[in-house]
């Protein structure tokens, strides 16, 4: 975790600029659009944003009327959002300890930030706590349809690689591509991202914490592309559409 944090330190100022200037698909077109609409009415809202980066998404909240509170444990990633958000409170918070009082927040909103996390079950407990009663949790994580596939490279094109789930039982003994039933680290580049390490889960490892922790499930989406993704990459469109690379889960207290 220590180096990821790192790496987001260094990288903080190149995401920054990133998110300005629209440059990620995935989130802009698929994982970003999906968030928002899962969002309830935030007018007046007390919201904790976890692991809120460079602060873009607790701007866009804070536009719909809601009182913003965002950390990330990157303390680059805040000075910058400190600067860009003045009227936004930000702190370098660890999101398995939260300096809050029990009850402080109406929502709970995490974006591509959970995965991170080794021990699921304290970060989940934690927003639980500071969550009010009747509040929502909403986070995005890494969808293990996807990431736990084998990947697998173009020896001459390192940017082409294709990613398998499933089995050849045409060879002895039958040859298995990809882990998706059993939680585990994965570490990799992604591209105009620093090197980062997350954890891969099932879907039932999710659910079976999430009720242990005592929340209610209220929505599970797997988001597929917005329709202006079509025009721009037909490829890309396609594979998305067809295969998730994201999940959000749409919890209550």
């Amino acid at each position: 975790m220590k180096k990821t944090v790192n790496n987001y330190d260094d990288y903080a100022d190149d995401i920054a600029q990133s998110n300005q200037e629209g440059t990620n698909r995935a989130h802009l077109y698929i994982e970003k659009p999906a968030m928002y609409e899962a969002l309830p009415d935030v007018s007046d809202k007390h919201i904790l944003c976890v692991g809120c980066g460079t602060g873009e998404e607790c701007d866009h909240m804070a536009s719909m009327g809601a009182v913003v509170t965002g950390i990330d444990i990157s303390r680059r990633s805040i000075e910058i959002a400190r600067k860009r958000f003045e009227s936004t409170k930000f702190e370098i918070m660890d999101m398995s300890e939260l300096h809050y009082q029990d009850n402080s927040f109406d929502l709970v909103y995490s974006s591509l930030t959970i995965h991170y996390a080794e021990y699921l079950e304290q970060v989940l407990k934690e927003i639980f706590r500071v969550l009010k009663p009747g509040g929502n949790l909403i986070f995005s994580t890494l969808h293990p349809i996807k990431w736990g596939s084998e990947v697998r490279r173009d020896a001459k094109e390192e940017r082409k690689k294709s990613f398998v789930l499933g089995y050849d039982s045409f060879v002895e003994p039958s040859h298995v591509y990809g882990d998706y039933l059993h939680t585990k680290q994965i570490t990799q580049k992604p591209e105009g991202y620093p090197v980062i390490s997350y954890w891969n889960r099932p879907i039932s490892e999710y659910l079976r914490i999430i009720k242990e922790v005592g929340f209610n499930l209220v929505d599970f989406i797997e988001p597929s592309p917005v329709s202006e993704l079509k025009s721009m990459d037909i490829d890309y469109w396609e594979i998305q559409s067809k295969i998730p690379q994201f999940m959000i889960f749409k919890l209550a207290k």
